[in-house]
């Protein structure tokens, strides 16, 4: 291990420390993994150069803003931000003996002011309660869904059906292509080579009794 990983994973340990003491709880740090880290920390340390230098401070700043666009991509979360936001500034508190809380919000400020100016990126808008209900709500329906065996499934779509319930059996049936497709994951050509064959074969065949005897070897038509 160089030194400078050493350094790295030091000042990560310090990073994280900071946050796990901050006033609020960072469920979000998990969002940020041991490279998100180390970026963030280069991008701190870049902000202080270049604070401190004069006309030169200012290409750096601008390296740091695009650095720091770079990291949060096109369309960031809130989560994300907010992760990441805390990161920095507790990585800044770490590098920075004398800064506080305010001074390292405003520190943060300022850099995500020169990235708005630099690509019009901007802190997303935090989900609304509602949506974050809905979402829950979504993925606690979609857990149940993702519990049902194989074999009901089919049974399902057939009992919505009869009911005109065509939204859940919808549901179900996204549920089958998702199992279908990652039991063929990494097989995909074959399985597309396999089709067009039995198509080829089934369309040369005449004789009614085979045909009968193909087609209830198939899934039912869902």
């Amino acid at each position: 291990m160089t030194t400078k990983s050493i350094k790295n994973d030091a000042m990560q340990s310090m990073v994280e420390g900071a946050l796990a003491q901050g006033s609020k709880p960072i469920a979000e740090v998990a969002l940020l993994n041991k490279d998100a880290f180390a970026r963030i920390g280069n991008l701190v340390n870049g902000f202080i150069e270049a604070e401190g230098l004069l006309f030169e401070g200012d290409t750096m700043m601008q390296t740091c803003a695009l650095g720091l666009a770079k990291h949060f991509g096109v369309n960031p979360s809130y989560e994300f931000w907010v992760a990441t936001s805390d990161s920095w500034k507790a990585s800044y508190l770490a590098r920075v003996p004398q800064a506080n809380d305010e001074s390292a919000q405003k520190a943060w400020e300022r850099l995500a002011k020169r990235m708005y100016k630099e690509c019009m990126l901007e802190k997303p808008k935090a989900p609304s309660k509602d949506a974050n209900r809905m979402s829950a709500k979504r993925a606690e329906e979609q857990a149940k869904i993702q519990a049902i065996p194989d074999s009901q499934l089919m049974e399902l779509v057939a009992e919505y059906k009869a009911v005109d319930n065509f939204k859940d059996a919808e549901k179900i049936k996204k549920e089958i292509d998702r199992r279908a497709k990652d039991k063929n994951k990494g097989v995909e050509a074959k399985v597309k080579e396999a089709r067009e064959q039995i198509k080829k074969s089934v369309n040369k065949v005449s004789d009614l009794a085979l045909l009968n005897k193909i087609l209830a070897m198939l899934p039912k038509s869902i």
